[in-house]
């Protein structure tokens, strides 16, 4: 029965991982259509989360829910404040590496992307070395070895894909700058991504008399990561709002022939229709 849960599972995980990336890079990238907020998402995600965790907690859905009760659930959660506090930070980091994935996704194609966020498998085996004490065998290293030589060599000719003869200087900006963003992104969501899941596994591997359940775990996480997201919603509204006023002002100028004359934080958004700005774009 384990065996077949287990193998159902990471059948899941790998449509999941799959569709999703695809998914997530066909939003980013439609020219045709308004773009999805990726603050949005990863709220509406966070809380689909939680309505999950909170159902199999209290379930025993398939055999892999824990059946526990509502009274019990409580106590793990907000009697136990000093274990429940324990997972603001990976909340953190979790809810930081999906925003950045989206922006990661906006600036990548897909292959370009899992490749590149692959590098997390060699943070991971690092950082597991290290707070965790694992052993890796030397097929285990090589392999880990060719992993970062294929991210290199990824990175490599994405950087010569194009000839630069052939482009305008302002395209091989525009086209540097967005591979520039999009690399960062992916890396660095990678690192959060190996941080925050060996933080979360040194502390549901703790030996405690009492441990709470995956699923408890999962809704103390919720606890922070609903309100960090939301408060990304917040804070990209704020951007949005910002922009519009500054592309109305830089069209009320233009029309009138006067955008020398307006401060140059102004000024310089004369032009905002032809050149969006990446606050526009993923805000």
């Amino acid at each position: 029965m384990v065996g077949r849960v287990a193998l159902v599972s990471l059948g899941v995980l790998l449509l999941e991982h799959c569709s999703t990336v695809t998914l997530t890079r066909y939003t980013q990238q439609r020219a045709d259509v308004t773009r999805a907020s990726p603050t949005v998402a990863v709220l509406l995600t966070e809380l689909l989360k939680m309505c999950f965790s909170v159902g199999l907690e209290l379930t025993s859905l398939f055999g892999i829910g824990s059946a526990s009760s509502p009274r019990k659930l409580h106590a793990a959660v907000c009697l136990r404040q000093w274990d429940t506090m324990r997972l603001a930070v990976p909340s953190l980091l979790y809810t930081l590496q999906n925003n950045l994935i989206f922006v990661a996704l906006a600036h990548l194609e897909v292959v370009t992307f899992q490749v590149l966020y692959q590098a997390k498998l060699l943070i991971t085996a690092v950082l597991s070395v290290i707070f965790l004490g694992h052993r890796l065998t030397a097929m285990q290293w090589a392999a880990l070895l060719m992993l970062t030589i294929g991210v290199v060599a990824v990175e490599l000719s994405n950087s010569e894909e194009v000839p630069q003869a052939k482009r305008s200087r302002r395209n091989v900006q525009q086209d540097t700058f967005t591979l520039g963003v999009g690399t960062v992104s992916a890396f660095a969501a990678a690192l959060l991504s190996s941080t925050a899941g060996i933080y979360f596994e040194v502390i549901v591997k703790a030996k405690e008399l009492d441990a709470p359940s995956l699923w408890t775990r999962n809704v103390q996480l919720g606890l922070f990561s609903i309100p960090l997201a939301f408060g990304g919603v917040l804070v990209a509204g704020a951007c949005v709002r910002h922009q519009r006023v500054m592309g109305n002002v830089a069209t009320l100028a233009g029309e009138h022939g006067d955008a020398r004359r307006l401060p140059s934080r102004y000024a310089c958004l004369s032009d905002v229709k032809r050149k969006p700005t990446i606050a526009a774009d993923y805000c």
